[in-house]
């Protein structure tokens, strides 16, 4: 499965950096409620990948500030994760696309 996988990730980071953005942003989609608090995964969407920044639709702007401490600990999340889903160090920041902040 990890080969299949890794080959997937192969094939479409050939298409060019954007189409596996895309590609990695849906991932993320997929795979949310395993890498943050539940709660928060109800609250805060991954949005886009670009860059190696991950932005994201904030609820409210209360969450914006809760997320801002919670930022380093989501990026290590997902930079950590199962390496059959993410590559290494896909993520080094985190952007609020409702909010406009950086995180």
């Amino acid at each position: 499965m990890i080969e299949i996988n890794r080959m997937l990730h192969e094939q479409i980071r050939s298409l060019g950096a954007g189409t596996y953005e895309k590609f990695l942003c849906s991932e993320l989609n997929d795979n949310w409620d395993k890498l943050v608090d539940t709660s928060l995964a109800a609250k805060v969407k991954p949005v886009k990948l670009e860059h190696g920044v991950l932005f994201v639709d904030v609820e409210s702007s209360a969450l914006k500030d809760q997320l801002k401490f919670l930022a380093e600990e989501i990026i290590d999340a997902i930079n950590e994760t199962d390496r059959a889903y993410f590559p290494p160090q896909i993520l080094g920041k985190i952007f609020s696309v409702n909010a406009g902040a950086l995180l």
